[in-house]
């Protein structure tokens, strides 16, 4: 009981705080996306930090109905004669003594439920183990094929991607990133929480030096922003919550707000929208 208790207390404040910051992105709507961005990844942190602020925090949310409190018997109704009578009733039963005001079966129906809750629950538990496994192994696996990829990946050998990641570098905007080319990619993309690198294309040697430039500077601003980090804390609050269908839609905002406040990094530096 009380691990259920704790478990839909959890579950409900969650909840909360996606339909909180669903509600202040919706109200930012006409704002630039890093607010909108930012309102998410708040609520990502949520649910990692809630399980321990629950069990550490005074404040109490009861979910399921308090269980039964017995009680005891005095010492006079324990000492009492057992043909002692008031009003034509025994004693005992007007103490309330189980071993004689309860109906017979009472007690064994109560073993019964009580297995019953005990199954029901564990049942649960092991579902919402299992569900969250699947995808930390999923997550997992993702980030070991992502790894696998920039170790195969060849440095760029490419002139004009040099000169332009040495400028780049130059002014600031970025130091300390690698540069490399793959065939099993087909978009660009950033990885790397120590060692930040861009994996590009093998067709990105056609590219023009503008879009070259555009490319560059969107995927530097995900590592510069710390996309990488909420991306990673969002994959593993979803699978604690994978239950929970706003977890799944917040995580899938968290992605779409940071693309395109990525793309207004981008526009800052200069590039036009339509380009």
């Amino acid at each position: 009981d009380a691990v259920s208790t704790f478990a839909a207390t959890v579950a409900l404040k969650t909840t909360f705080v996606f339909v909180l910051a669903g509600a202040l992105a919706f109200l930012l709507r006409r704002r630039s996306p890093a607010p909108r961005h930012l309102v998410w990844s708040f609520a990502f942190a949520g649910p990692i930090a809630l399980p321990v602020a629950s069990g550490l925090t005074p404040v109490t949310l009861p979910v399921l109905p308090a269980p039964p409190v017995a009680v005891p018997q005095t010492a006079a109704d324990m000492t009492a004669p057992s043909d002692a009578r008031i009003d034509g009733h025994d004693r005992m039963d007007v103490a309330g003594d189980p071993a004689t005001s309860a109906p017979a079966g009472t007690t064994e129906a109560i073993v019964e439920r009580s297995a019953l809750s005990f199954d029901a629950g564990t049942a649960l538990v092991l579902l919402w183990l299992a569900g969250v496994a699947v995808l930390l192994t999923r997550f997992g696996v993702g980030l070991r094929c992502v790894h696998g990829m920039v170790r195969r990946a060849s440095p760029v050998s490419d002139d004009g991607w040099l000169r332009l990641a040495d400028r780049i570098k130059q002014d600031g905007t970025r130091p300390g990133f690698a540069l490399r080319v793959s065939d099993e990619v087909a978009m660009p993309f950033a990885s790397g929480f120590v060692a930040p690198t861009i994996v590009l294309p093998a067709a990105s040697v056609d590219w023009t030096d503008e879009r070259r430039e555009a490319v560059l500077l969107h995927e530097l601003a995900h590592l510069s922003r710390g996309d990488l980090l909420m991306n990673a804390l969002s994959h593993l609050a979803r699978a604690l919550h994978w239950f929970n269908p706003l977890a799944w839609h917040a995580s899938h905002r968290l992605r779409i707000e940071g693309e395109r406040s990525c793309d207004d990094a981008v526009l800052r530096r200069g590039k036009r929208a339509s380009d």
